[in-house]
């Protein structure tokens, strides 16, 4: 029987270029670690609804560690043994969150640019204090005062 994962495992783990790797988690059926042949590394849960094979994705290593994807993992066959289909659950919580009124507004657009793109960086909470500062600032209310 293989090992159960540790975060060293996972660290060590290495990518195959030639193609998409999941592993799966000897300590808990149905969660998977996904290896990209770039090297990035997310997890999923793999189960079935209504017959049908189902997959879906928790997050990215190592934002979500292996103690967190086990206890999502972990929720999510316990909505499928409630009759539940997660996957369906996640979606439709995107799609609320997600609506017209406010996606389009300064703050939000400040708030997805920060998450997709200065998170990564080593200093990017400066620019986007001056983003909330200058911009949001400025549009809230409807408009540049």
């Amino acid at each position: 029987m293989p090992r159960a994962f540790t975060a060293k495992t996972i660290e060590n783990l290495t990518a195959d270029p030639a193609k998409r790797q999941e592993i799966p988690d000897p300590a808990l059926s149905g969660l998977y670690l996904v290896v990209q042949p770039s090297g990035v590394k997310s997890w999923a849960v793999r189960y079935r609804h209504a017959g049908k094979p189902r997959k879906m994705t928790l997050g990215k290593w190592p934002i979500l560690s292996l103690a967190d994807a086990r206890v999502a993992a972990s929720n999510a066959l316990e909505a499928v043994e409630h009759g539940r289909d997660p996957g369906r659950e996640k979606l439709a919580a995107k799609k609320a969150r997600d609506t017209v009124a406010d996606r389009d507004t300064m703050e939000a657009l400040v708030d997805t640019y920060a998450k997709r793109h200065l998170s990564k960086l080593k200093s990017g909470g400066t620019p986007k204090r001056e983003l909330e500062c200058h911009a949001v600032e400025a549009w809230r209310g409807g408009g540049v005062g």
